[in-house]
């Protein structure tokens, strides 16, 4: 039982892969979730996906030398600014400052398939991320060959051929596996 816990602000996020599916745990300040997703749903492609922090960065230097520049003039001129609208203007900086820091960005890593996987690119690093994605692809790969390359007397060359090109396609088996395989699978309906 492998597991991944990511922590981001106040939303935190627990990945623990089992036997047939991975089980997510999530976080947030006003909801609690666990759901599990079937190994066979997840996909093996990588996705980065990130918000750009350009703006966040830039409201809050822009209030922060507004409040500064605010605060010197009206140490220079006192009768010049009327206190009410400093007041105003103090609260609705902090208040944009306050909303840029609390903003969750994302910057994300999706493993993408049939169902999409989100987890967070650096939290607690972007190696141990991409480490646990990894072993969550040879779990997937793993418990689909066990699923698709099983066979039993009733099984017809058609079924078992169409399991193994599927395999080879989404390059869960290699091209030597799957002549393994078909050779096991031949030899085995011979006897």
């Amino acid at each position: 039982m492998h597991t991944l816990f990511q922590k981001k602000g106040f939303n935190s996020q627990k990945f623990t892969i089992l036997h047939d599916h991975l089980q997510i745990e999530t976080q947030t300040l006003s909801k609690k979730t666990k759901y599990a997703v079937k190994l066979e749903r997840l996909g093996f492609e990588l996705q980065y996906h990130a918000t750009n922090t350009f703006l966040k960065k830039l409201s809050i230097i822009g209030c922060s030398i507004g409040i500064t520049a605010l605060t010197i003039l009206a140490f220079v001129f006192p009768k010049e600014i009327e206190l009410e609208m400093m007041f105003i203007f103090y609260v609705a900086a902090l208040g944009i400052i306050i909303g840029s820091v609390l903003k969750q960005y994302s910057d994300d890593i999706y493993l993408v398939g049939p169902t999409n996987v989100i987890f967070y690119r650096n939290k607690p690093s972007e190696e141990e991320v991409l480490a646990f994605i990894e072993e969550v692809k040879i779990a997937t790969k793993k418990f689909l060959k066990n699923k698709y390359t099983s066979f039993d007397e009733v099984t017809t060359a058609e079924e078992f051929y169409n399991c193994i090109n599927w395999l080879y396609e989404k390059q869960v088996i290699t091209r030597d596996e799957y002549i393994d395989y078909k050779a096991s699978f031949d030899l085995q309906k011979l006897l």
